[in-house]
């Protein structure tokens, strides 16, 4: 189960305190900053993975992509 990975040339990674929210690094894991925050009908991030040109990220409430590095989702399946 990856919770963190290298996608894009960034290390993006579940934020070990709260696991609604992913961080992002551009300097291999020095500093961390907010990519993005999961909504209410995802429940919080369980696992990514690199799907190709798309990030996957199975959650709580289902599997939901994004297709811009992980500013948004959008549900797949339950």
């Amino acid at each position: 189960m990856a919770t963190m990975l290298n996608f894009k040339g960034r290390l993006i990674r579940i934020n070990p305190t709260n696991a609604k929210q992913l961080q992002y690094s551009t300097n291999n894991g020095l500093s961390w900053h907010v990519k993005s925050s999961t909504s209410s009908s995802m429940g919080g991030f369980i696992e990514l993975m690199d799907g190709g040109g798309e990030l996957i990220a199975r959650c709580e409430k289902g599997l939901y992509y994004s297709t811009n590095e992980g500013l948004s989702f959008h549900f797949r399946s339950r």
